[in-house]
């Protein structure tokens, strides 16, 4: 059988290639830019989670007063 055939040979190929791939991807970005992406991706962390924050207190609020129209 040949292995361009088999169902698993793509998810094989993706697998053993990945590292390679990102390691490619990472030859582009300066050590600046890569430190930008972090911190801009740990403020979106942040800021989701904020929101989350927010939006379990706005539920518990609205839990609270339907409770007390019931």
């Amino acid at each position: 059988m040949n292995g361009l055939h088999h169902p698993l040979f793509w998810a094989f190929r993706k697998w053993k290639y990945q590292e390679t791939v990102a390691r490619d991807k990472l030859k582009d970005i300066t050590k600046s830019e890569l430190i930008e992406k972090i911190i801009a991706d740990e403020m979106a962390i942040g800021s989701a989670q904020s929101r989350v924050s927010r939006m379990d207190e706005a539920i518990e609020h609205l839990s609270i007063q339907r409770d007390s129209l019931l």
